[in-house]
């Protein structure tokens, strides 16, 4: 490696994007030229700190086998952060990111689906070909565009997409090195 310069520096930044909704998280892992990882997963425990003792747990496994560089949140906006357990879960991801030294990122998923397809009212189905179109892997879990109603499984894979496109942002403003939408 030459002196003075980090892996992440050499080959390029490696995102951790977390979509959140209730009790369902989407968790994406993009570098630079592929799609390393994407999974959704179902918090089932009854209490909220028991949430997110797991939610923490699972971003433990995915730094251990991944080492993102940056992690991106879809920011909860004021009206979601009332409620203990987005409190919970928001705060036991600050703590993995302190304790791991990486910097976090929470964006607003609008803003985020704007930057990716381009237009300022874009469609969850224009979300998932768009991404589809990077990363055919997700498109076999993108909603379809010929079904006008999403079902539960469309719903549960959302939170992937959600998270694919924080990712994908952040790593197209590491390409031009700019700021980040609000």
């Amino acid at each position: 490696m030459p002196e003075g310069r980090t892996s992440s520096e050499i080959l390029g930044p490696r995102v951790l994007g977390i979509g959140i909704s209730g009790k369902t998280c989407g968790f994406v892992v993009l570098d630079p030229w592929s799609l390393r990882h994407f999974e959704a997963k179902t918090l089932r425990q009854a209490c909220s700190l028991e949430r997110a003792q797991a939610l923490g747990e699972t971003l433990s496994r995915l730094q251990e086998l991944f080492h993102p560089t940056h992690l991106v949140v879809e920011n909860p906006g004021r009206h979601k952060l009332r409620y203990p357990s987005v409190q919970l879960t928001f705060a036991a991801i600050q703590k993995l990111g302190s304790e791991l030294s990486v910097p976090i990122q929470f964006l607003e998923l609008f803003r985020c689906r704007q930057a990716l397809c381009g237009r300022a009212r874009s469609t969850r189905i224009q979300v998932g070909q768009a991404l589809g179109l990077r990363y055919p892997e997700l498109s076999r879990v993108a909603m379809p565009a010929t079904r006008r109603v999403a079902t539960d499984k469309d719903k549960y894979w959302q939170h992937v997409l959600d998270a694919a496109t924080l990712a994908q942002v952040v790593l197209d403003q590491a390409k031009r090195g700019s700021s980040s939408p609000r």
